[in-house]
C-alpha cells in the first residue's frame, strides 16, 4: 500500500498542529493538579489544626468523661 504525498502532507501538518497544543494541555494540567495539591494540603492541615485545639480544649475541661474534674 503506497501513501500519497498529499496523504502524507496532511498527516505531517495535523502532527504538527496538535502536538503543541497537547504538551500545552499536559503542563497546564499538571500545574492545575499541583494547585489543587497544594489548596487540598492546606485546607487539611487548618481542619487538623482546628481539630487538635478543640481536643486539646476538651482535655483541659471539666466536661471530658475521660477527665473528671477533681471534687465532683
Amino acid at each position: 500500500m503506497r501513501v500519497s504525498f498529499k496523504t502524507a502532507m496532511v498527516l505531517g501538518v495535523t502532527a504538527l498542529m496538535i502536538a503543541p497544543a497537547l504538551i500545552a494541555g499536559t503542563i497546564y494540567t499538571d500545574s492545575v493538579q499541583r494547585r489543587a495539591e497544594s489548596v487540598n494540603i492546606s485546607r487539611l492541615t487548618t481542619i487538623g489544626q482546628m481539630a487538635s485545639n478543640l481536643l486539646g480544649h476538651r482535655s483541659i475541661s471539666c466536661g471530658a468523661t475521660w477527665n473528671p474534674c477533681p471534687g465532683r
